[in-house]
């Protein structure tokens, strides 16, 4: 039986990453002996290949035509619909916002190359546009939401202080711009894969099982589309 004694107190739930102890000086100190440990490091690997092998890759279509978009998203098997689609059209409506900015913008930045003033947004939105590219697919690198999030925070940032550089009169121009762009609503659209509809209520795993690296192609259907 393990027991401590003096300044030296058991890590709780939520605060306890590991076989430690910790003073009140805020120093760690291993807590189990050698076999003890050995099979912890053990559970660890266990529950590390459990998560690899429940995680499923999405290429993720939507749009018609010429207008079709594209990127991948990874989710665990576990994940129940309504979560996995909510975080698709979060990623989904911020790269079309980031496109229709390219579209608008790059054309009035490119008598400004060269220009000192312009480097930070023209810096911001060629990262932003790289990284919301559809051909990231074809890299096998997929999206996460709150990356491109920060890169479409960052581009925003850089046109508040550099509207005039494009010849706008303020910065509310912008906005109207970027908010004209039409966006995905939840309440409206449905996941499909196979021809059918993923229903909210049930998890991945439901439909397409626990198999290890699981990579399947979803579409994202919309009765219509509203602007932001």
């Amino acid at each position: 039986m393990w027991s401590m004694s003096g300044p030296f107190k058991r890590m709780k739930g939520a605060h306890a990453p590991g076989p430690w102890m910790i003073s009140t000086e805020g120093k760690c100190t291993l807590l189990l002996p050698g076999p003890a440990l050995c099979s912890w490091k053990r559970n660890q690997a266990q529950w590390k290949k459990l998560g690899e092998a429940s995680m499923v890759r999405l290429h993720v279509k939507y749009g018609e035509g010429d207008g079709e978009e594209e990127f991948l998203y990874d989710s665990q098997s576990s994940a129940q619909i309504e979560g996995v689609l909510r975080e698709i059209l979060q990623i989904a409506n911020l790269q079309l916002k980031i496109d229709r900015l390219a579209l608008e913008l790059e054309p009035q930045l490119a008598p400004l190359y060269g220009d000192q003033k312009a480097v930070g947004l023209i810096r911001a939105l060629s990262e932003a546009k790289a990284y919301a590219s559809k051909d990231q697919v074809l890299h096998g690198k997929p999206l996460l939401y709150h990356a491109l999030k920060d890169h479409f925070q960052v581009l925003e940032k850089e046109l508040n202080s550099s509207y005039q550089l494009l010849g706008f009169s303020d910065s509310e121009q912008l906005q109207k711009l970027s908010a004209s762009v039409e966006q995905y609503e939840i309440g409206n659209t449905h996941l499909h894969w196979a021809g059918k509809e993923l229903l909210r209520d049930k998890q991945l795993c439901y439909y397409i099982g626990k198999n290890k690296k699981t990579k399947i192609t979803v579409r994202v259907q919309s009765d219509g589309l509203f602007s932001a």
